[in-house]
Protein backbone atom coordinates (compact mmCIF):
# COMPACT_ATOMS: atom_id res chain seq x y z
CA UNK A 1 0.00 0.00 0.00
CA UNK A 2 1.58 3.29 -0.65
CA UNK A 3 2.29 6.27 1.58
CA UNK A 4 0.99 9.44 -0.34
CA UNK A 5 0.51 11.50 2.59
CA UNK A 6 2.57 13.80 4.47
CA UNK A 7 3.54 13.86 7.94
CA UNK A 8 2.12 16.92 9.90
CA UNK A 9 4.45 18.30 11.43
CA UNK A 10 3.73 20.72 14.72
CA UNK A 11 5.59 22.81 17.16
CA UNK A 12 6.51 20.59 20.62
CA UNK A 13 5.30 17.32 19.05
CA UNK A 14 7.24 14.24 20.16
CA UNK A 15 8.98 12.85 17.50
CA UNK A 16 9.57 8.92 16.97
CA UNK A 17 11.33 7.03 14.51
CA UNK A 18 8.00 6.38 13.09
CA UNK A 19 7.51 9.73 12.07
CA UNK A 20 10.85 9.89 9.58
CA UNK A 21 10.49 6.27 8.59
CA UNK A 22 7.13 7.51 7.66
CA UNK A 23 8.55 10.80 5.72
CA UNK A 24 11.11 8.91 4.00
CA UNK A 25 8.37 6.38 2.73
CA UNK A 26 6.45 9.17 1.26
CA UNK A 27 8.63 10.90 -0.56
CA UNK A 28 9.98 7.12 -1.85
CA UNK A 29 6.42 6.49 -3.05
CA UNK A 30 5.51 9.49 -4.84
CA UNK A 31 8.50 9.47 -6.91
CA UNK A 32 7.43 5.63 -7.68
CA UNK A 33 3.45 6.77 -8.39
CA UNK A 34 4.80 9.58 -10.64
CA UNK A 35 7.57 7.49 -11.88
CA UNK A 36 4.60 5.11 -13.34
CA UNK A 37 2.34 7.77 -14.28
CA UNK A 38 4.74 9.28 -16.67
CA UNK A 39 6.10 6.04 -18.11
CA UNK A 40 5.06 2.65 -18.36
CA UNK A 41 7.12 -0.63 -17.54
CA UNK A 42 9.07 1.97 -15.12
CA UNK A 43 11.09 -1.18 -14.14
CA UNK A 44 13.29 -3.81 -15.44
CA UNK A 45 17.51 -3.35 -15.75
CA UNK A 46 19.65 -0.40 -16.83
CA UNK A 47 22.69 -3.41 -17.03
CA UNK A 48 24.00 -6.05 -15.55
CA UNK A 49 26.67 -8.75 -16.10
CA UNK A 50 27.50 -12.46 -15.39
CA UNK A 51 30.60 -14.02 -15.26
CA UNK A 52 30.63 -16.51 -17.74
CA UNK A 53 33.28 -18.37 -17.20
CA UNK A 54 31.81 -19.31 -13.44
CA UNK A 55 28.54 -19.95 -15.01
CA UNK A 56 30.56 -22.72 -17.02
CA UNK A 57 31.82 -24.32 -14.03
CA UNK A 58 28.36 -24.22 -12.10
CA UNK A 59 28.44 -20.61 -10.36
CA UNK A 60 26.15 -18.20 -11.25
CA UNK A 61 27.83 -14.69 -9.80
CA UNK A 62 26.43 -11.26 -10.61
CA UNK A 63 29.46 -9.57 -11.57
CA UNK A 64 27.30 -5.82 -11.92
CA UNK A 65 24.29 -4.98 -11.99
CA UNK A 66 21.70 -1.74 -11.74
CA UNK A 67 17.62 -1.38 -12.37
CA UNK A 68 14.59 -1.32 -10.78
CA UNK A 69 12.49 -3.47 -9.21
CA UNK A 70 8.90 -3.81 -9.61
CA UNK A 71 8.14 -1.82 -6.14
CA UNK A 72 10.40 1.29 -6.99
CA UNK A 73 13.08 -0.10 -4.97
CA UNK A 74 16.63 0.93 -7.12
CA UNK A 75 19.75 -0.98 -6.84
CA UNK A 76 23.29 -0.46 -8.13
CA UNK A 77 25.72 -3.09 -7.60
CA UNK A 78 28.57 -2.67 -6.96
CA UNK A 79 29.13 1.22 -6.84
CA UNK A 80 26.22 1.29 -3.96
CA UNK A 81 25.10 -2.31 -3.29
CA UNK A 82 26.96 -5.29 -2.48
CA UNK A 83 26.88 -8.66 -4.60
CA UNK A 84 24.42 -10.96 -3.50
CA UNK A 85 25.90 -14.55 -2.72
CA UNK A 86 27.15 -16.60 -5.54
CA UNK A 87 24.41 -19.20 -6.60
CA UNK A 88 25.40 -23.28 -7.00
CA UNK A 89 23.62 -24.15 -10.27
CA UNK A 90 24.46 -27.64 -9.11
CA UNK A 91 22.04 -27.54 -6.21
CA UNK A 92 19.01 -25.54 -7.91
CA UNK A 93 19.03 -28.05 -11.16
CA UNK A 94 17.28 -31.19 -10.91
CA UNK A 95 18.12 -33.95 -13.39
CA UNK A 96 15.63 -33.16 -15.64
CA UNK A 97 16.08 -29.57 -16.31
CA UNK A 98 17.14 -28.21 -18.97
CA UNK A 99 17.13 -24.59 -18.21
CA UNK A 100 16.47 -22.58 -15.37
CA UNK A 101 16.06 -18.92 -15.61
CA UNK A 102 17.77 -16.80 -12.74
CA UNK A 103 16.55 -13.69 -11.00
CA UNK A 104 17.86 -10.84 -8.95
CA UNK A 105 15.47 -10.85 -5.87
CA UNK A 106 14.72 -9.09 -2.59
CA UNK A 107 11.91 -9.49 0.21
CA UNK A 108 8.60 -7.19 -0.10
CA UNK A 109 8.20 -4.75 1.64
CA UNK A 110 5.33 -5.38 3.52
CA UNK A 111 2.66 -3.01 5.88
CA UNK A 112 2.84 -2.65 9.77
CA UNK A 113 5.79 -5.44 9.15
CA UNK A 114 9.68 -4.81 10.31
CA UNK A 115 11.97 -4.36 7.20
CA UNK A 116 14.77 -3.84 8.18
CA UNK A 117 16.90 -6.34 11.09
CA UNK A 118 19.33 -4.71 13.01
CA UNK A 119 21.01 -8.03 13.92
CA UNK A 120 20.95 -9.43 10.47
CA UNK A 121 20.11 -12.92 11.73
CA UNK A 122 16.37 -12.75 10.21
CA UNK A 123 15.14 -12.51 6.20
CA UNK A 124 13.88 -8.92 5.96
CA UNK A 125 14.12 -6.07 3.11
CA UNK A 126 17.12 -4.32 4.53
CA UNK A 127 20.18 -5.13 6.56
CA UNK A 128 22.46 -2.70 8.16
CA UNK A 129 25.73 -1.31 7.27
CA UNK A 130 27.77 0.69 9.34
CA UNK A 131 29.75 3.82 7.81
CA UNK A 132 32.22 6.40 9.02
CA UNK A 133 31.34 9.72 7.65
CA UNK A 134 33.40 12.83 8.04
CA UNK A 135 31.97 16.11 8.86
CA UNK A 136 31.66 18.30 5.22
CA UNK A 137 32.13 21.50 7.28
CA UNK A 138 34.63 20.20 10.11
CA UNK A 139 37.10 17.67 8.12
CA UNK A 140 38.45 16.39 11.20
CA UNK A 141 35.36 15.46 12.70
CA UNK A 142 34.29 11.83 12.15
CA UNK A 143 31.31 9.82 12.89
CA UNK A 144 30.13 6.46 12.46
CA UNK A 145 26.29 6.16 10.80
CA UNK A 146 24.56 2.88 10.35
CA UNK A 147 22.70 2.88 6.75
CA UNK A 148 20.28 0.16 5.81
CA UNK A 149 21.73 -2.76 3.34
CA UNK A 150 19.58 -4.29 0.55
CA UNK A 151 19.50 -7.84 1.15
CA UNK A 152 19.91 -8.86 -2.27
CA UNK A 153 19.80 -12.51 -3.20
CA UNK A 154 20.43 -14.70 -6.85
CA UNK A 155 18.30 -16.80 -6.85
CA UNK A 156 16.91 -19.61 -9.60
CA UNK A 157 13.11 -19.86 -10.77
CA UNK A 158 11.71 -22.67 -8.45
CA UNK A 159 13.41 -20.57 -5.56
CA UNK A 160 11.51 -17.30 -5.95
CA UNK A 161 8.08 -17.66 -3.61
CA UNK A 162 5.12 -14.69 -2.47
CA UNK A 163 7.66 -13.66 0.09
CA UNK A 164 10.05 -12.04 -2.64
CA UNK A 165 9.99 -9.73 -5.52
CA UNK A 166 12.01 -10.28 -8.37
CA UNK A 167 13.84 -9.18 -11.91
CA UNK A 168 14.18 -12.04 -14.06
CA UNK A 169 18.04 -11.70 -15.28
CA UNK A 170 18.87 -14.37 -17.49
CA UNK A 171 18.34 -17.91 -18.77
CA UNK A 172 20.99 -20.63 -18.38
CA UNK A 173 20.92 -23.97 -20.17
CA UNK A 174 22.63 -27.53 -19.57
CA UNK A 175 25.91 -26.70 -22.55
CA UNK A 176 25.58 -30.53 -23.25
CA UNK A 177 29.60 -30.87 -21.54
CA UNK A 178 28.35 -30.91 -18.05
CA UNK A 179 28.29 -27.33 -17.40
CA UNK A 180 26.22 -24.37 -17.87
CA UNK A 181 26.17 -21.51 -20.30
CA UNK A 182 23.96 -18.09 -20.61
CA UNK A 183 21.24 -18.90 -22.93
CA UNK A 184 22.07 -15.44 -25.38
CA UNK A 185 18.34 -15.24 -26.97
CA UNK A 186 16.83 -14.46 -23.29
CA UNK A 187 16.12 -11.21 -23.13
CA UNK A 188 15.61 -9.66 -19.51
CA UNK A 189 12.95 -6.76 -18.93
CA UNK A 190 14.71 -3.85 -19.39
CA UNK A 191 15.12 -0.11 -18.60
CA UNK A 192 17.78 0.51 -21.45
CA UNK A 193 17.98 -1.82 -24.78
CA UNK A 194 21.85 -1.28 -24.39
CA UNK A 195 22.20 -3.67 -21.42
CA UNK A 196 21.53 -6.72 -24.30
CA UNK A 197 24.04 -6.63 -26.52
CA UNK A 198 22.50 -8.98 -29.01
CA UNK A 199 19.43 -6.89 -29.64
CA UNK A 200 21.87 -3.53 -30.51
CA UNK A 201 23.24 -5.96 -32.90
CA UNK A 202 19.44 -6.74 -34.16
CA UNK A 203 18.68 -3.21 -34.77
CA UNK A 204 22.20 -2.86 -36.53
CA UNK A 205 21.36 -5.36 -39.12
CA UNK A 206 17.70 -3.89 -39.23
CA UNK A 207 19.26 -1.18 -40.30
CA UNK A 208 21.55 -2.14 -42.66
CA UNK A 209 18.54 -4.27 -44.59
CA UNK A 210 16.66 -1.29 -44.76
CA UNK A 211 19.22 1.01 -46.46
CA UNK A 212 20.02 -1.93 -48.86
CA UNK A 213 16.35 -1.79 -49.69
CA UNK A 214 16.40 1.76 -50.22
CA UNK A 215 19.41 1.77 -52.67
CA UNK A 216 17.94 -1.27 -54.12
CA UNK A 217 14.31 0.47 -55.12
CA UNK A 218 16.15 3.62 -56.12
CA UNK A 219 17.69 2.14 -58.35
CA UNK A 220 15.45 0.20 -60.32
CA UNK A 221 12.71 3.09 -60.20
CA UNK A 222 12.16 3.62 -64.26
CA UNK A 223 12.39 7.70 -63.33
CA UNK A 224 14.78 9.56 -61.74
CA UNK A 225 14.39 12.82 -59.42
CA UNK A 226 11.12 14.17 -58.00
CA UNK A 227 7.78 12.84 -57.95
CA UNK A 228 5.89 13.96 -60.96
CA UNK A 229 2.65 13.89 -62.79
CA UNK A 230 2.43 10.73 -65.49
CA UNK A 231 4.12 8.30 -62.87
CA UNK A 232 3.05 4.73 -63.42
CA UNK A 233 1.31 2.57 -60.28
CA UNK A 234 4.43 1.16 -59.85
CA UNK A 235 6.57 4.07 -59.42
CA UNK A 236 4.11 5.41 -56.82
CA UNK A 237 4.13 2.23 -54.78
CA UNK A 238 7.77 2.61 -55.23
CA UNK A 239 8.07 5.99 -54.05
CA UNK A 240 5.88 5.08 -51.34
CA UNK A 241 7.69 2.25 -49.85
CA UNK A 242 10.37 4.13 -49.77
CA UNK A 243 8.97 6.50 -47.72
CA UNK A 244 8.07 3.96 -45.09
CA UNK A 245 11.52 3.02 -45.59
CA UNK A 246 13.33 5.99 -45.17
CA UNK A 247 11.05 7.44 -42.45
CA UNK A 248 11.69 4.77 -40.58
CA UNK A 249 15.80 5.28 -40.76
CA UNK A 250 15.99 8.33 -38.11
CA UNK A 251 14.24 6.95 -35.08
CA UNK A 252 16.10 3.29 -35.60
CA UNK A 253 19.80 5.10 -35.90
CA UNK A 254 18.81 7.64 -32.70
CA UNK A 255 17.51 3.98 -30.68
CA UNK A 256 21.09 2.40 -31.33
CA UNK A 257 23.54 5.42 -31.08
CA UNK A 258 22.20 6.30 -28.00
CA UNK A 259 21.76 2.80 -26.36
CA UNK A 260 19.70 4.19 -23.27
CA UNK A 261 16.17 3.87 -25.13
CA UNK A 262 13.60 1.91 -23.16
CA UNK A 263 12.48 -1.51 -24.90
CA UNK A 264 8.80 0.42 -25.64
CA UNK A 265 10.23 2.93 -28.20
CA UNK A 266 11.87 0.77 -30.06
CA UNK A 267 8.92 -1.72 -30.45
CA UNK A 268 7.24 1.71 -31.23
CA UNK A 269 9.44 2.59 -33.75
CA UNK A 270 9.89 -1.28 -35.22
CA UNK A 271 5.84 -1.52 -35.26
CA UNK A 272 5.44 1.60 -37.10
CA UNK A 273 7.47 0.63 -39.82
CA UNK A 274 5.73 -3.22 -39.54
CA UNK A 275 2.54 -1.41 -40.14
CA UNK A 276 3.87 0.64 -42.96
CA UNK A 277 4.85 -2.09 -44.93
CA UNK A 278 1.53 -4.36 -44.25
CA UNK A 279 0.23 -1.54 -46.63
CA UNK A 280 1.99 -3.29 -49.63
CA UNK A 281 1.58 -6.75 -49.19
CA UNK A 282 -2.15 -8.26 -49.60
CA UNK A 283 -1.86 -11.51 -47.00
CA UNK A 284 -0.21 -9.09 -44.21
CA UNK A 285 -2.32 -8.03 -41.51
CA UNK A 286 -1.68 -5.13 -39.06
CA UNK A 287 -3.13 -7.59 -36.51
CA UNK A 288 -0.10 -9.72 -37.09
CA UNK A 289 2.09 -7.00 -35.14
CA UNK A 290 2.55 -8.44 -31.67
CA UNK A 291 1.26 -6.42 -28.58
CA UNK A 292 4.10 -4.94 -26.61
CA UNK A 293 5.14 -7.45 -23.52
CA UNK A 294 7.75 -6.41 -20.88
CA UNK A 295 8.52 -10.21 -19.90
CA UNK A 296 8.55 -11.73 -23.61
CA UNK A 297 11.05 -9.00 -25.41
CA UNK A 298 12.66 -11.29 -26.90
CA UNK A 299 9.52 -12.62 -28.48
CA UNK A 300 8.19 -9.86 -29.19
CA UNK A 301 11.71 -8.46 -31.30
CA UNK A 302 12.17 -11.89 -33.18
CA UNK A 303 8.06 -11.51 -34.39
CA UNK A 304 8.35 -7.85 -35.21
CA UNK A 305 11.60 -9.29 -36.84
CA UNK A 306 10.68 -11.84 -39.14
CA UNK A 307 7.33 -9.87 -40.52
CA UNK A 308 9.63 -6.68 -41.38
CA UNK A 309 12.02 -8.98 -43.10
CA UNK A 310 9.22 -10.61 -45.16
CA UNK A 311 7.44 -7.63 -45.99
CA UNK A 312 10.62 -5.79 -47.20
CA UNK A 313 10.59 -8.40 -50.32
CA UNK A 314 6.87 -7.38 -51.56
CA UNK A 315 7.63 -4.15 -53.45
CA UNK A 316 11.40 -5.03 -55.03
CA UNK A 317 12.34 -8.55 -54.33
CA UNK A 318 16.05 -9.04 -53.44
CA UNK A 319 16.29 -12.06 -55.50
CA UNK A 320 16.21 -9.31 -58.96
CA UNK A 321 19.63 -7.41 -59.92
CA UNK A 322 19.17 -4.45 -62.13
CA UNK A 323 22.52 -3.89 -63.88
CA UNK A 324 23.52 -0.41 -63.91
CA UNK A 325 24.68 0.68 -67.72
CA UNK A 326 26.38 3.69 -69.10
CA UNK A 327 27.17 4.64 -72.80
CA UNK A 328 30.91 3.72 -73.65
CA UNK A 329 30.40 4.83 -77.52
CA UNK A 330 27.88 5.78 -79.86
CA UNK A 331 24.80 3.38 -79.42
CA UNK A 332 27.37 1.08 -76.92
CA UNK A 333 26.27 0.39 -73.80
CA UNK A 334 28.16 -1.66 -71.10
CA UNK A 335 27.72 -3.03 -67.14
CA UNK A 336 29.65 -4.63 -64.84
CA UNK A 337 27.73 -7.83 -63.21
CA UNK A 338 29.16 -7.86 -59.92
CA UNK A 339 26.11 -10.14 -57.95
CA UNK A 340 27.25 -13.42 -58.26
CA UNK A 341 24.06 -15.12 -58.08
CA UNK A 342 23.61 -13.88 -62.18
CA UNK A 343 25.62 -16.88 -63.17
CA UNK A 344 24.06 -19.29 -61.09
CA UNK A 345 20.10 -20.43 -61.79
CA UNK A 346 19.12 -17.07 -63.15
CA UNK A 347 16.96 -15.78 -66.06
CA UNK A 348 18.17 -12.69 -67.72
CA UNK A 349 15.64 -10.15 -69.15
CA UNK A 350 15.84 -7.28 -71.38
CA UNK A 351 13.57 -4.50 -71.07
CA UNK A 352 13.00 -2.11 -73.60
CA UNK A 353 10.64 1.01 -74.83
CA UNK A 354 10.99 2.97 -77.76
CA UNK A 355 8.53 5.27 -80.30
CA UNK A 356 8.22 2.61 -82.41
CA UNK A 357 4.84 0.88 -82.73
CA UNK A 358 4.95 -2.30 -80.80
CA UNK A 359 4.66 -4.85 -83.56
CA UNK A 360 8.09 -3.13 -85.31
CA UNK A 361 9.56 -3.28 -82.32
CA UNK A 362 8.58 -6.98 -80.77
CA UNK A 363 9.53 -7.48 -84.40
CA UNK A 364 13.25 -5.45 -84.94
CA UNK A 365 14.86 -6.28 -81.42
CA UNK A 366 15.95 -9.57 -81.41
CA UNK A 367 17.61 -9.41 -84.86
CA UNK A 368 19.53 -5.53 -84.59
CA UNK A 369 19.63 -5.26 -80.72
CA UNK A 370 23.14 -7.09 -79.45
CA UNK A 371 24.37 -8.55 -76.09
CA UNK A 372 27.26 -9.86 -75.57
CA UNK A 373 30.25 -9.12 -73.54
CA UNK A 374 31.15 -5.58 -73.16
CA UNK A 375 34.48 -6.47 -75.67
CA UNK A 376 32.50 -9.13 -77.74
CA UNK A 377 29.81 -6.42 -78.59
CA UNK A 378 31.82 -4.46 -80.47
CA UNK A 379 33.05 -6.96 -82.94
CA UNK A 380 29.73 -8.57 -83.69
CA UNK A 381 28.55 -5.09 -84.61
CA UNK A 382 31.72 -4.46 -86.86
CA UNK A 383 31.69 -8.46 -88.80
CA UNK A 384 27.49 -7.63 -88.54
CA UNK A 385 26.94 -11.17 -86.27
CA UNK A 386 24.35 -11.95 -84.22
CA UNK A 387 24.76 -11.79 -79.90
CA UNK A 388 22.85 -13.92 -77.46
CA UNK A 389 19.32 -14.61 -78.74
CA UNK A 390 16.19 -13.06 -77.40
CA UNK A 391 12.56 -14.15 -77.66
CA UNK A 392 9.67 -11.84 -77.11
CA UNK A 393 7.60 -12.24 -73.33
CA UNK A 394 4.22 -11.63 -73.89
CA UNK A 395 3.99 -12.03 -70.01
CA UNK A 396 7.14 -10.68 -67.94
CA UNK A 397 8.08 -12.62 -64.74
CA UNK A 398 6.20 -11.26 -62.02
CA UNK A 399 9.83 -11.41 -60.33
CA UNK A 400 10.61 -7.85 -62.07
CA UNK A 401 9.11 -4.46 -61.50
CA UNK A 402 7.16 -4.61 -64.95
CA UNK A 403 5.84 -1.47 -66.66
CA UNK A 404 2.81 -1.25 -69.23
CA UNK A 405 5.33 0.64 -71.93
CA UNK A 406 7.62 -1.70 -71.90
CA UNK A 407 7.82 -4.41 -73.82
CA UNK A 408 10.38 -7.56 -72.66
CA UNK A 409 12.59 -10.36 -74.05
CA UNK A 410 14.39 -13.19 -72.60
CA UNK A 411 18.26 -13.29 -73.10
CA UNK A 412 19.23 -16.70 -73.72
CA UNK A 413 22.48 -17.95 -71.52
CA UNK A 414 24.03 -19.97 -73.84
CA UNK A 415 26.76 -19.63 -76.86
CA UNK A 416 30.36 -18.48 -77.23
CA UNK A 417 28.66 -14.37 -75.56
CA UNK A 418 27.83 -16.06 -72.58
CA UNK A 419 30.47 -17.84 -72.39
CA UNK A 420 33.01 -14.62 -72.71
CA UNK A 421 30.03 -12.67 -70.36
CA UNK A 422 30.98 -15.72 -67.70
CA UNK A 423 34.64 -14.90 -68.31
CA UNK A 424 34.88 -11.15 -67.96
CA UNK A 425 32.00 -10.46 -65.93
CA UNK A 426 31.06 -7.54 -67.57
CA UNK A 427 27.83 -6.90 -70.54
CA UNK A 428 27.78 -4.83 -73.37
CA UNK A 429 24.70 -3.87 -75.68
CA UNK A 430 24.67 -2.33 -79.30
CA UNK A 431 20.94 -0.50 -79.16
CA UNK A 432 20.71 0.73 -83.07
CA UNK A 433 19.56 4.26 -83.96
CA UNK A 434 17.02 2.10 -86.16
CA UNK A 435 14.82 1.11 -82.80
CA UNK A 436 14.13 4.63 -82.65
CA UNK A 437 14.26 6.61 -79.12
CA UNK A 438 14.70 3.68 -77.26
CA UNK A 439 15.48 3.12 -73.92
CA UNK A 440 16.40 -0.32 -72.49
CA UNK A 441 17.21 -2.03 -69.05
CA UNK A 442 18.46 -5.54 -68.05
CA UNK A 443 17.02 -7.35 -64.97
CA UNK A 444 18.17 -10.64 -63.88
CA UNK A 445 16.44 -12.95 -61.73
CA UNK A 446 18.47 -15.09 -59.76
CA UNK A 447 17.11 -18.18 -57.72
CA UNK A 448 15.57 -17.58 -53.95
Amino acid sequence: MKCLSRVVWSEGMHLTPQHFQLQSRYFEDLLWFLNGQLHNHPWGLLSFGLDTDLIRNGSAVLSFGSGIFPDGLIFDIPDSDLRPQPLNLHEIFTPIDSDMILHIAVPQRVDQQMTTDLSDTKRTRFGVVEKVVRDETISTEEYRITLSRKNLLLLGASQIDKSLISIPIARVVRDGKGGFAIDPTFYPPLLRIGAVEDLLVRVQHMIEAIEAKILITRSGQKRTGSFEIGSSALDVASYWFLHSLCTAIPPLRNQLSARDGHPEELYLALSSLAGSLCTFALDADPSEIPAYDHLQLNAVFSRLERLIYRNLEVVVPSNTVTLNFTQTEPAIFTAPVLDERSFRRSRWILGIRSNLSESTLIRQVPSSLKICSAEGVVKLVQRALPGLELSHVPVPPSAISAQADMHYFSIASAGPCWQHILATRQVGVYLPNELGAAVFEVTIITEA
